[in-house]
């Protein structure tokens, strides 16, 4: 295991993702998850690039791994991709509602 070298992963997937390079965005978060399986912010960012583009049996396997959402998301505002989670029922809402426009829209 190599914590931080996982979260540097993460991060850059991230970032890439933010630059609309999902390959690239999906290939370091696969990596950030295979460096530490027990980061659950990598794998559900991971399970939000899934669900984001349409792979929602993968989102819905990555979040199960995840235990569900990290503590640190607060809702779609904190992270884009809880609101296509929420929409497609892969993530409790814990009173959380999509706001303004919904991703795939």
């Amino acid at each position: 295991m190599a914590p931080k070298r996982a979260e540097i992963y993460n991060l850059r997937g991230v970032t890439l993702q933010r630059l609309a390079e999902p390959q690239e965005a999906a290939d370091a978060f696969e990596k950030a998850v295979s460096l530490d399986g027990s980061d659950r912010g990598a794998r559900f960012n991971l399970a939000a690039h899934y669900a984001f583009y349409g792979h929602v049996d993968k989102a819905r396997a990555e979040l199960a791994k995840a235990g569900g959402l990290p503590a640190t998301v607060g809702g779609p505002a904190d992270h884009p991709e809880l609101g296509r989670l929420l929409k497609l029922g892969l993530a409790p809402a814990h009173g959380v509602k999509p706001a303004g426009k919904e991703v795939g829209k």
